[in-house]
């Protein structure tokens, strides 16, 4: 009874970590998401060159949550595991349908981040880019209004690019944040049966 209950307990821990982990990479998508919006708003102005920096410190936060979660992850499925067996019928039909839809919004982040991860290091590079062309197009003693309002629609697109693919990596942990929290409500029961 004590390695169930041990078993339960480090259970419990893997979720509140990865929950924890799920949370800061929930919040880091968001503020990337907004300094990119404000940065589409002021291309007019040296603000949109320090937004953009201040993504990409928000994308290294974001590979760092991403590891962490996938350690917790590992943890949890290892634990559940071992626990499964001992489990009522009810307990191990609810974490196997559970399981299943953390899986399917898994595979959503994986496939995203795999894309998103090398796709959007790129992107917000060439950004920065194009926004400090623009900027050194403007400040021309003779502006050339064809190529700024060429780099302001390219910049523009590319914005449009990245706020859809992190709208969607947001709805996706925030869907795999949901199910973490189905699976603690479950094993506060299972600790309270086993106390």
């Amino acid at each position: 009874m004590v390695k169930v209950i041990k078993l339960i307990e480090d259970f419990g821990e893997d979720l509140a970590s990865e929950k924890h982990w799920l949370a800061a990479e929930y919040n880091y998508l968001q503020e990337m998401r907004k300094e990119l919006q404000e940065a589409g708003k002021h291309l007019d102005s040296e603000e949109a060159l320090r937004l953009t920096g201040g993504a990409q410190r928000e994308f290294r936060q974001i590979g760092r949550s991403q590891r962490r979660v996938t350690r917790f992850e590992k943890r949890r499925e290892r634990h559940l595991g071992e626990l499964m067996h001992l489990l009522p019928n009810y307990a191990q039909d609810f974490y196997n349908k559970v399981e299943n839809e953390i899986n399917v919004a898994e595979s959503h982040l994986t496939r995203g981040s795999s894309l998103f991860i090398g796709d959007l290091r790129e992107k917000v590079e060439n950004l920065k880019l194009d926004i400090s062309v623009l900027r050194k197009l403007m400040k021309d003693k003779i502006p050339d209004l064809h190529r700024i309002q060429n780099y302001k629609g390219i910049i523009t697109k590319g914005l449009i690019s990245l706020d859809q693919h992190l709208a969607e990596m947001i709805k996706w942990v925030g869907a795999l944040s949901v199910d973490i929290e189905r699976e603690e409500a479950e094993e506060r029961k299972l600790r309270k049966m086993a106390a």
